[in-house]
């Protein structure tokens, strides 16, 4: 398994360059590093990603009671992520404590955004309530569920890239016999000859 993950991530350099502005990136725990996050980031998406137990954040609020779901409790608190080269990037924590452990074991389920939480009430007036409000009342779990059945009927095709043609060859470099190709590096060097001579 560990070889599949990491084939995920050395995807991220074909992966990062497709986000755009407002996008949405949901993903599993394996998807949770510093470099995917801050890729998302710095494209202007946004990304909600379980957390791996290796990722490194620092937490600037305790944990608050958001309310109740049919699945559990859920809190959030607000952290920092740091990247190695010093940039930080705000984001919300969010613990799921279930009523049950799930098929892992697991009785907790911490998530990683950057989504505002005024997103929420954002996409009320993108979307009409009496729309909106079939996704208020179901869990996490079957949020999942729907969105993977709506991902399975996603056209990939259309979105297959173009395949490459025929490479052209390369020009055949051409030669001035009144003006003989001459070396930088041999320019330079006669120029610093020249000035060391006394």
């Amino acid at each position: 398994m560990q070889n599949g993950h990491a084939q995920e991530r050395s995807l991220f350099d074909e992966v990062l360059p497709t986000v755009e502005e407002d996008d949405v990136w949901i993903a599993d725990r394996n998807f949770c590093t510093l470099k995917f996050l801050f890729g998302v980031a710095a494209h202007k998406g946004y990304f909600i990603i379980r957390q791996h137990q290796s990722m490194p954040w620092q937490a600037t609020d305790d944990f608050w009671l958001v309310g109740q779901s049919d699945s559990g409790t859920v809190f959030e608190q607000n952290i920092v992520l740091s990247a190695d080269d010093g940039q930080l990037l705000k984001a919300r924590r969010i613990k799921v404590c279930l009523k049950q452990p799930n098929r892992d074991g697991d009785r907790e389920i911490l998530i990683l955004t950057n989504l505002p939480s005024e997103v929420a009430n954002a996409m009320l007036i993108a979307i009409p309530p009496e729309k909106w409000c079939v996704f208020q009342n179901i869990t996490f779990i079957e949020l999942s569920q729907l969105l993977k059945h709506l991902a399975g009927h996603v056209k990939l095709r259309a979105f297959r890239r173009h395949p490459r043609g025929l490479k052209k060859p390369q020009p055949k470099r051409t030669y001035l016999k009144n003006r003989p190709h001459v070396s930088t590096f041999k320019i330079l060097n006669q120029k610093k000859l020249e000035n060391n001579t006394p």
